[in-house]
């Protein structure tokens, strides 16, 4: 029910399939780039696990891209490796002011009935 109640949903031209395709790339980029700096610093997984308080197979989840990590968690890691977390996220895109103003023009109502349907939708695949 779900699925086919965002189907046609969009923001800034971009379908709920689109979004989550950047998103796991995004999370692809991140992940790379946590493991770049672990391997700077010459730390396995499991060192790193127990410096952030996760299991070896989260970590490597998130270097595989496989798992999210919230604001906080993405500091504790780069506290951990010794880096600040600007240095484990994705550049910014070239486009972002024209992206960020598009945003703005969004109406409070049609945001939160996107993020709805895209947390909705996320709860079916699970």
């Amino acid at each position: 029910m779900a699925e086919s109640a965002n189907k046609g949903a969009k923001v800034n031209g971009n379908s709920v399939a689109e979004i989550r395709a950047k998103l796991r790339e995004m999370r692809k980029v991140i992940g790379k780039k946590i493991r770049l700096q672990r391997k700077k610093r010459d730390m396995d997984t499991k060192i790193l696990a127990r410096k952030i308080g996760l299991s070896q197979g989260s970590v490597s989840n998130i270097e595989k891209g496989r798992q999210s990590v919230t604001a906080e968690r993405l500091w504790q890691i780069a506290l951990a490796l010794g880096c600040t977390p600007n240095d484990l996220l994705p550049p910014v895109p070239d486009n972002f002011k024209d992206y960020e103003a598009n945003l703005r023009k969004l109406e409070t109502s049609d945001a939160e009935e996107f993020a709805k349907s895209v947390i909705l939708s996320s709860d079916s695949v699970k």
